[in-house]
C-alpha cells in the first residue's frame, strides 16, 4: 500500500545510502561522454576510467557547460523513480515534496576525506559535503525553486545568531547576524557549484541572489568555496548577459534610435515611439517560445501608426489631400498609396512593404510571427522600413 509511511519510508532508505556514499567517498559526478572519449565505471571504488587511453574523462568542473557529458548518480535516479511511480497518486506528491524540503531544511555537513598519507594511511585533508545536496537537486529540476529558498531560509534562522560589534573604522557599536551553519552550507553548496556549472538553466535570477546572499554570509569571499561559488554566479550572470546580446543587431539598434529621433524632431505621434519601445522588451523566452498577442499588436500598431502620420505630414507639407477610401479600400491602404506616390517609391519598395503587411495581418502570418523568433526578424523588418520612409521623407519634405 502507497501511503505517506511508504514514502516516508523509502525517501529515508535512499538518503541513508547517499549518506554512506558519500561517507565512503562515492560521491556523484557529471562525466565527459563523447565519440572520442567513453567512460565506464571501474568496481566499487567509484572511479570512472577511459575505454580509450588518450586522456581521462573531464569531470564536473573540467566540463563545458555545452559539451558532451551525462550525471552519474545511482540515488537520484531511484528517487526519481520513487517519484514517479508515487506522485500520480492523491495527495502524494505534496507528501513527498514536503520529505524533501525538510530533508533540505536539516542539511548537515559529512566530512570526506581527500587525501591520506601515505607512510601512516591516515587522511590529512578533508571536504565536507551533504547528503541534503541530493533533495536541493531533485527539487531544482522539477522546478521548485521556491520550496529551495523556503527551506533554506528556515536552515538559517533557526542558525542564526544576533552579536553586538565595535566598528573598528567609527567606533561605533553595530548589530549584526551571525549564522551558525557555516559547515552545513559548504558541504551543500560544494554541490550546488556543481549544479550551476554545468546546468545554469535551471537557476533562475530569484534562486541565484538568493544563493550569493547566502554564500557571502556563510561562507565570505577569505573562503576557497566561497569565491569560487561567488565568481561562478558572476559569470553565469555574465553569460546569460551575451546570449541576450547575441539578438541585438547594432545596425538595427543604431536605425532604431534615429526612428525616435525623427520622431520626435518632426512632432509625430508620441505613440510611434511608445509603441516602438514596447515591441523592443521582449520578454524572457526561448527563440521558439510564443511571443504574447498584444506585442504582435504593438508591432502593429506601430506601423498603422507611421503610415496615418507620414501621409498626414505629406499632406500638411504639400497640400495634397489624401483620397478618402472608397468601397472596400481600406484608410490604411489609401495612405499607403499616396504614400508611395508622394515618396516616388519603386514597385520593389512597395512589395516589401506588402509582404510586411501580411505577415502582420494575415492569419497564418500570425502563426509565423508569433514564435519569439520570427517575431524578432519581423520587428528588425519593421524598423528598417520605418527608417526608410521617414528617411525619405525627411529629404523630400524637412530639408528642401
Amino acid at each position: 500500500m502507497i501511503d505517506r509511511e511508504y514514502i516516508k519510508k523509502n525517501i529515508n532508505l535512499i538518503f541513508d545510502v547517499e549518506t554512506l556514499n558519500i561517507r565512503n567517498n562515492k560521491l556523484f559526478h557529471y562525466v565527459e561522454t563523447s565519440s572520442d572519449v567513453n567512460t565506464e565505471k571501474k568496481g566499487s571504488s567509484g572511479a570512472y576510467t577511459p575505454r580509450y587511453s588518450a586522456r581521462p574523462p573531464f569531470v564536473d568542473m573540467q566540463l563545458n557547460p555545452n559539451g558532451n557529458w551525462e550525471l552519474q548518480w545511482e540515488t537520484y535516479t531511484n528517487l526519481k523513480k520513487l517519484y514517479n511511480k508515487v506522485e500520480h497518486l492523491p495527495g502524494c506528491r505534496k507528501v513527498f515534496l514536503d520529505i524533501l524540503e525538510k530533508k533540505l531544511s536539516n542539511l548537515g555537513a559529512i566530512s570526506v576525506s581527500t587525501h591520506i598519507d601515505s607512510r601512516t594511511k591516515i587522511p590529512i585533508a578533508h571536504e565536507l559535503h551533504s547528503s541534503a545536496s541530493l533533495a536541493f537537486y531533485f527539487l531544482l529540476k522539477i522546478d521548485c525553486k521556491n520550496a529551495i529558498i523556503g527551506a533554506l531560509e528556515k536552515k538559517l534562522n533557526e542558525n542564526m545568531i544576533q552579536d553586538t560589534v565595535e566598528d573598528i573604522n567609527t567606533g561605533e557599536y553595530v548589530d549584526i547576524e551571525i549564522y551558525n551553519c557555516e559547515n552545513d552550507i559548504e558541504g551543500l553548496f560544494r554541490s550546488v557549484l556543481r549544479f550551476m556549472h554545468l546546468e545554469p538553466i535551471c537557476f533562475s535570477e530569484q534562486l541565484l541572489n538568493f544563493l550569493n546572499r547566502t554564500a557571502y554570509n556563510c561562507l565570505g569571499t577569505s573562503s576557497d568555496l566561497g569565491k569560487q561559488f561567488i565568481e561562478e554566479i558572476i559569470f553565469l550572470n555574465y553569460n546569460r548577459l551575451i546570449d541576450e546580446l547575441k539578438d541585438s543587431n547594432e545596425e538595427i539598434n543604431i536605425h532604431k534610435e534615429q526612428v525616435i529621433e525623427l520622431i520626435s524632431r518632426y512632432g509625430f505621434p508620441q505613440d510611434m515611439e511608445r509603441f516602438l519601445l514596447e515591441i523592443d522588451e521582449l520578454p524572457d523566452l526561448s527563440k521558439w517560445q510564443s511571443v504574447n498577442s498584444g506585442m504582435i499588436g504593438n508591432l502593429r500598431s506601430f506601423f498603422e501608426a507611421l503610415v496615418r502620420s507620414i501621409a498626414d505630414k505629406i499632406s500638411t507639407k504639400t497640400g495634397v489631400e489624401c483620397p478618402k477610401p472608397q468601397g472596400n479600400e481600406t484608410e490604411i491602404g489609401i495612405k499607403r498609396k499616396y504614400i508611395k506616390e508622394q515618396l516616388e517609391l519603386s514597385g520593389a519598395d512597395n512589395k516589401l512593404i506588402d509582404s510586411f503587411v501580411t505577415i502582420l495581418h494575415k492569419e497564418g502570418g500570425h502563426t509565423f510571427v508569433s514564435e519569439r523568433k520570427y517575431f524578432v526578424m519581423t520587428k528588425n523588418i519593421g524598423i528598417e522600413i520605418a527608417y526608410f520612409l521617414l528617411s525619405i521623407y525627411e529629404e523630400k519634405f524637412e530639408k528642401s
